[in-house]
């Protein structure tokens, strides 16, 4: 497996007085183990450069030593302006006492045409793996895909935008939703069966 460290992170010189910071479109493999480690997931999710594009779910049965390797197609989202200008934003705020900091994140910025097409993952303790999807700009709510331990894919899972959703064994999620104090609280909820679609 092969780490592009200019998609993974971006590294200042000494001059610019900033020290490391995180790639917000980087498109660097995801690795996730199950919380009984007995599952190892990859999710290669190369940002695309046609559509549609495909995404590589490499789960692992750490067991019994057995590996399954699925493709799935994604619908490309395009890398807007108007996100770059957000992420930037964000990344100067711990060095926006620099003039130069906002010239010196955008020239180390990596920015694709189009922005990788899973934002998350993670696998249950029944070798389920959820998928982030990244939705268009202005889209209230997250969506997650699921791949079912033989390589189908299950339903997608729709989320209120103020759900983050932590982890999830069959038809439960936890999940950390902020109150009306703006104060994050734990919460799970049950996922309602459907004959197949989102959730």
């Amino acid at each position: 497996m092969t780490f592009r460290r200019e998609r993974m992170a971006m590294v200042f010189e000494p001059r610019d007085m900033m020290l490391n910071a995180m790639q917000p479109f980087g498109d660097v493999p995801i690795v996730t183990v199950s919380r009984n480690g007995r599952w190892l997931a990859i999710v290669r999710r190369d940002a695309p450069v046609s559509s549609p594009s495909t995404v590589s779910v490499e789960l692992r049965d750490l067991e019994s030593g057995r590996t399954r390797t699925t493709r799935h197609p994604f619908e490309p989202v395009p890398l807007t302006a108007q996100v770059v200008d957000s992420a930037v934003t964000e990344l100067i705020r711990p060095y926006k006492q620099f003039p130069w900091a906002r010239d010196s994140i955008r020239a180390k910025l990596y920015r694709p045409r189009f922005r990788p097409p899973v934002q998350a993952a993670f696998v249950e303790d029944g070798g389920r793996v959820w998928l982030r999807e990244t939705v268009p700009e202005g889209t209230t709510r997250t969506v997650w895909r699921i791949v079912e331990p033989d390589g189908g894919v299950g339903v997608r899972v729709s989320v209120p935008g103020g759900v983050r959703v932590l982890a999830a064994q069959e038809n439960r999620v936890l999940a950390a939703v902020v109150d009306a104090d703006d104060v994050p609280v734990l919460a799970r909820y049950l996922i309602p069966a459907t004959a197949g679609g989102a959730r």
